[in-house]
């Protein structure tokens, strides 16, 4: 199962990829999934989930801006999660 951080433009999401690989966790930068927002074009860091509280932890300790996180579920739904 994954996780997504949405960040407000591609460019904080590929800033956040980068930190985040940096830092020793895999991620990529995906366009958001449609039930994570009701803005049409969002970008995000997809993560593992079981990788999902370090990797916003190290990107609040880098000062990297970023927007809700969600994990999906068994159907591959999305659904907001709050660290």
């Amino acid at each position: 199962m994954s996780a997504v951080i949405l960040f407000r433009s591609l460019t904080y999401a590929q800033r956040g990829v980068y930190t985040l690989r940096s830092g020793g966790i895999p991620a990529s930068v995906i366009k958001a999934p449609p039930e994570t927002t009701d803005k049409g074009c969002t970008y995000g860091a997809s993560v593992a989930r079981k990788a999902l509280q370090k990797a916003v932890q190290l990107l609040d300790s880098r000062s990297i801006s970023h927007g809700r996180t969600f994990i999906s579920d068994e159907d591959g739904l999305f659904r907001e999660v709050v660290l």
